[in-house]
């Protein structure tokens, strides 16, 4: 293989190739192959029921999410009954079951994520970056047999 069949990607949030910013929250979008890596930012206060859902028509995220909690603490709640709070330094998977979350304390909440160019088409299920469907802490997966490499990834590295 020749130098020029390897090709290496390097790139930077301070120069992302997308930033969406909404009400009390910020993505910076980079993409990389074919996938997409973004970085969150929600300030205190921010709830998804109240400053996306309302955007969308929408009482709950139905997304799947996984990522890398870089500061800050946030909630995922469902509709169940459960809470899980994603705390600094934790990777997470939440699975696209309905789900509401928001910034716990009075520090922002900044995580990493990742989704595949694939989920950016505008389809039941899928991921439409050309608005905030879910601005939970991460943008996903609607391809199941990717998510399932995922979480078998995540279990992984746990």
């Amino acid at each position: 293989m020749s130098s020029d069949e390897i090709a290496v990607i390097l790139k930077s949030f301070d120069a992302a190739d997308e930033v969406r910013v909404m009400e009390k929250g910020r993505f910076e979008l980079v993409h990389l192959g074919g996938i997409t890596i973004g970085r969150a930012t929600y300030e205190a206060g921010w709830k998804w029921s109240e400053h996306v859902g309302p955007s969308v028509g929408a009482t709950r995220c139905n997304v799947e999410h996984v990522g890398l909690v870089l500061s800050g603490a946030a909630t995922a709640v469902f509709d169940d009954g459960r809470v899980v709070e994603l705390r600094a330094g934790e990777l997470f998977y939440i699975p696209p079951v309905p789900h509401d979350s928001w910034v716990i304390g009075d520090q922002p909440f900044r995580c990493i994520f990742s989704a595949p160019k694939s989920t950016r088409k505008p389809e039941v299920g899928a991921i439409d970056l050309n608005r905030p469907c879910c601005a939970q802490p991460t943008h996903l997966f609607s391809n199941p047999g990717r998510s399932r490499q995922l979480r078998m990834a995540t279990l992984r590295l746990a």
